[in-house]
């Protein structure tokens, strides 16, 4: 591997980058699962959603002659998660959201990264979500968009504990 065009010492840049291809496969954003438990083969085939951001609340402490420090606070693990579906003809998703919302279920929801070359997924990379409930956003219908496919659009609230696997 050459680097060219590179100024300063080349070959701790080329260990670095060979160490990183050591660690192995980059994954990739769209190699995700989210289930639901109790949906059965009927999980959320989403087209986008993210990972909550893993927070604990600053708490500011000022000491003698006048030393701002932060301290690390409260876990803050309640999460509004913005979440796109890709809705089949049978309607699978409205079918269970309208369930949901009838029902005022709360909802056990599992986001697992599942590689390519790993489909079983990846155990370090899932995240439990527990009492969950979903907001679904209106979805625009058109006669004239004949290519548009219908994502219904929406917000899953919950909270998550970290160290659940």
């Amino acid at each position: 591997m050459k680097i060219t065009g590179a100024k300063g010492n080349v070959g701790v840049k080329r260990e670095k980058v060979q160490q990183m291809l050591k660690k192995g496969e980059g994954l990739l954003g769209t190699d995700y699962w989210l289930e639901v438990e109790g949906w059965g083969q009927d999980n959320i085939l989403s087209v986008s959603c993210q990972i909550p951001p893993m927070l604990r609340e600053a708490l500011e402490t000022f000491l003698m002659y006048g030393q701002r420090i932060f301290q690390a606070g409260n876990i803050n693990n309640a999460f509004e998660m913005p979440v796109t579906f890709k809705e089949v003809i049978d309607g699978t998703v409205y079918k269970h959201m309208r369930k949901h919302h009838l029902e005022k279920t709360y909802l056990k929801v599992t986001l697992k990264m599942a590689p390519e070359s790993n489909p079983e997924g990846a155990e370090s990379h899932k995240w439990v979500f527990h009492n969950c409930w979903f907001n679904i956003d209106g979805v625009d219908l058109s006669v004239e968009d004949r290519t548009s496919i219908v994502k219904p659009a929406g917000t899953m609230y919950g909270y998550f504990w970290g160290d659940e696997h």
